[in-house]
């Protein structure tokens, strides 16, 4: 989808940051929009990446976030995390019973899901 405009702004409600409150802006922190403001015109170009499944690796550990999916853009499936893990070289290091939890919960948060035999000492993710 293209736009010819999105409004950026700051909130002083910041329960309202990462939710759909309305079609058509993004809410950012005070301290975020400031920064933001600082290194930006009014006319640059901004790509807005829509993706309610991230998946990385940080060190020896495996974090998988899932958001909901309001806009119906990117259904956020067990089948999605695997095709990301993939293609990241990650699918041996996946606990996939503690990914699909984080994929059904969907909480929009971080959650370790480090197969346990992928860490020395078999320290796994979730319980």
């Amino acid at each position: 989808m293209s736009r010819s405009s999105i409004g950026l702004h700051g909130t002083n409600a910041p329960t309202s940051i990462y939710g759909f409150v309305s079609h058509g802006c993004i809410r950012l922190h005070p301290d975020d929009i400031a920064w933001m403001f600082s290194r930006v015109t009014i006319g640059d170009r901004v790509e807005v990446i829509y993706e309610p499944v991230l998946l990385a690796a940080v060190g020896p550990r495996v974090f998988l976030e899932v958001h909901s999916d309001p806009y119906r853009l990117a259904t956020p499936t067990l089948e999605r995390v695997r095709g990301l893990a993939a293609a990241l070289g990650l699918t041996e290091r996946v606990d996939w019973a503690a990914a699909r939890r984080v994929t059904q919960l969907r909480h929009g948060v971080a959650r370790d899901v480090t197969a346990p035999d992928s860490i020395p000492g078999g320290e796994g993710g979730l319980p």
